[in-house]
């Protein structure tokens, strides 16, 4: 299993290359998958009020912000997920939403930012719970993509197999 991304009708798609059992070529197309980061606010309304304001004076692209609630350091806290259009951008919002921290002058809105360092692809495959060398069960479409290979398929759903069982299954 190795993977890539790509732009696709304007959004970002995952491109997953692997084989079947019988050592054909198969890539998988998943277009779910969005890049994001998440903001540790010091206060969630006001950090998110801040945040919208500032990435629209900036004239910056986010698709979304929404709260949610994560384990930092044993503790439960609520953050904010800031989701991007392309996986470059997580580093660019980022680095416009940490003007905002009391220690950069700002308002003090923000206590600081996480993964928007991660690697687009690690942060899929650990989201997904899948690594390079698991088995995928793959429901979907057959998709038209300039690529070698013997089947391409539009992903409905990826599901990590037990190692008891086949390999890459295109269902």
């Amino acid at each position: 299993l190795d993977l890539d991304y790509e732009e696709m009708d304007g959004n970002i798609s995952i491109i997953l290359y692997g084989g079947t059992p019988d050592l054909k070529r198969v890539v998988v197309v998943d277009p779910t998958y969005e890049p994001y980061f998440y903001v540790l606010p010091k206060n969630l309304n006001k950090a998110k009020r801040e945040i919208e304001a500032l990435i629209k004076k900036r004239n910056m692209k986010v698709k979304r912000i929404e709260e949610t609630r994560r384990i930092l350091l044993g503790e439960e806290r609520e953050f904010l997920k800031v989701y991007c259009f392309m996986p470059q951008d997580t580093t660019k919002v980022r680095d416009v939403i940490k003007t905002l921290e009391e220690r950069r002058g700002g308002s003090g809105s923000i206590l600081d930012e996480y993964e928007y360092q991660m690697g687009f692809y690690r942060s899929y495959l650990a989201d997904r719970g899948i690594s390079c060398l698991d088995w995928l069960a793959v429901e979907g479409e057959t998709f038209d993509l300039d690529v070698d290979a013997h089947l391409v398929v539009k992903a409905r759903t990826i599901k990590r197999m037990d190692r008891e069982t086949i390999p890459f299954k295109a269902l």
